[in-house]
């Protein structure tokens, strides 16, 4: 079993231009831009450069900043290391390297995914900011997964050993549907809190503010999986128990959601149907006049004077 919970980031036309771009990173960013955009998609990535740039603020005031992996359309740019934890500051540097590469000279989709331990739950966090949307989709998701610690298999730990220590556990620390209801509630506020935590940097950065799906409990039949080899390796193990909880636990009289998504990184699909203009949140003076940016710094909406908190 695992908690999860979706924030969705406002972004709309009428609050464009309040949100000014932080300086240090799009200076030299929109310096080595490929000549592959148009005027108008150029300010568009800038845009959603500053959106991420903006979260990466929030989650390291969270204190969820060991970064996992970034993509941009589908592709994926930056692996960090399973031994070694990544600060958010990297972030910038990989992808500036790709613009000046030439790697990308479009940008649809980008995605970043990190994680962190705490006490009693490991963490799991996956930002998706999309430049078209579909109509009835926000542009920026930002889904939080919360891992029980207890059901985590041990390093080295075979694969029936770690089968029977759930087992045990689950019918002698868990059995008792009071003991079961008494843990998970404990665990839930643990985690809704936490979750609570980031909405309230995010909306700190955010004119619009952001809205909070509910909390649910899910179980899966099958191993937690993802699209990319890459998190498929960096959670294969320590996620491994996700069916046990599944298989020797909880009654059915649990309020559970059995998920049946086949990748959890299966983001918001770019729209590529460029007649729809409904889903689009760019149009606004702020996106589409580039005077606006003036390598000035994020201004008082941010908080943290973005220019010298986002890195460089």
């Amino acid at each position: 079993m695992y908690l999860s919970q979706t924030i969705h980031v406002n972004l709309t036309q009428e609050n464009a231009d309040i949100l000014k771009r932080p300086s240090k990173v799009f200076n030299k960013i929109k310096a080595i831009f490929s000549g592959g955009m148009t005027p108008t998609e150029q300010n568009q990535a800038e845009v959603m450069l500053s959106v991420l740039q903006r979260l990466n603020i929030a989650l390291r005031k969270s204190k969820f900043d060991d970064l996992v992996s970034i993509a941009v359309n589908e592709n994926l740019l930056y692996e960090g290391s399973e031994d070694a934890s990544s600060n958010l500051n990297e972030s910038n540097t990989v992808l500036a390297s790709n613009f000046e590469s030439g790697g990308i000279t479009k940008v649809n989709t980008l995605a970043l995914t990190v994680d962190a331990e705490r006490e009693n739950l490991r963490y799991l966090i996956h930002v998706n900011i999309v430049r078209k949307p579909k109509a009835d989709a926000t542009p920026v998701t930002i889904q939080v997964y919360g891992f029980i610690n207890e059901f985590k298999q041990l390093p080295d730990e075979s694969a029936d050993s770690f089968s029977q220590r759930v087992k045990a556990l689950i019918e002698s620390s868990w059995g008792d549907k009071k003991d079961q209801d008494e843990r998970l509630a404990a665990l839930e506020m643990e985690f809704q809190q936490e979750v609570l935590n980031l909405q309230n940097q995010i909306d700190q950065l955010f004119p619009a503010k952001s809205t909070l799906d509910n909390s649910q409990r899910k179980v899966k039949r099958e191993a937690f999986k993802s699209r990319y080899s890459h998190h498929n390796n960096r959670y294969n193990e320590c996620y491994a128990y996700l069916p046990f909880f599944y298989l020797y636990g909880l009654s059915d009289d649990h309020d559970f959601i059995v998920e049946e998504q086949d990748a959890w990184d299966n983001d918001i699909a770019f729209n590529d149907n460029e007649s729809d203009k409904s889903s689009s949140w760019f149009g606004g003076s702020g996106f589409a006049d580039s005077s606006s940016d003036g390598g000035s710094s994020c201004g008082s909406s941010c908080g943290s004077g973005c220019g010298g908190g986002c890195g460089s």
